[in-house]
């Protein structure tokens, strides 16, 4: 006869599933908001980078109120970039207050040559992991040799999918990714 666990065993069981399902939960959600970005990127509509990033910026905020951001957009207000950008400046600005909830994490956008603008969001906490920065920059990952999560990627393809490139810098100050963006 098998025996009944204790009580306290249980309880540990069914906390370890809820955390599970918890992260199937949440891996599902972002697929979904990948799926939908995908869907979203033929239909690239044009807004002001001050507009995107004060929408990208302000649940965060709101969700880290101990983390300090600061922008500082540089462009003319004609200038419109795509708007499936905010995901993607969401995803970073969002990664970097997760890794450190008293971060100073900083977002600007500067105009570039041609018709782009240079998109950057710089952070002072742990820094990005170098596996995660690899990824993120060229795309390759291998079974042994990839992420942890579904963020990073989604940010990358938005980038690339509107004709975009990324850079990662890692340093003693933290994490400053780069985002080479087309202007519409």
């Amino acid at each position: 006869m098998s025996e009944e666990p204790e009580p306290s065993t249980r309880a540990e069981h069914l906390a370890t599933l809820e955390r599970i399902f918890d992260k199937w939960e949440s891996m599902t959600d972002r697929v979904k908001q990948i799926r939908q970005a995908s869907r979203q990127s033929n239909k690239v509509a044009g807004v002001n980078p001050g507009s995107l990033i004060e929408d990208a910026v302000a649940p965060i905020n709101e969700q880290y109120p101990t983390a300090t951001i600061s922008t500082d957009i540089s462009v003319d207000a004609s200038t419109q970039v795509p708007a499936i950008l905010l995901d993607a400046v969401r995803e970073l600005v969002e990664n970097a207050a997760k890794a450190d909830t008293d971060a100073t994490i900083n977002v600007e956008v500067t105009p570039a040559e041609n018709e782009w603008v240079e998109l950057r969001v710089c952070d002072d906490g742990p820094g990005l992991p170098e596996i995660e920065a690899h990824a993120l920059e060229t795309g390759n990952e291998t079974d042994l040799d990839h992420g942890q999560g579904l963020g990073l990627w989604m940010v990358r393809m938005i980038t690339t999918q509107i004709g975009g490139d990324i850079s990662v810098e890692l340093n003693e100050k933290g994490t400053e990714i780069n985002l080479h963006i087309p202007t519409k």
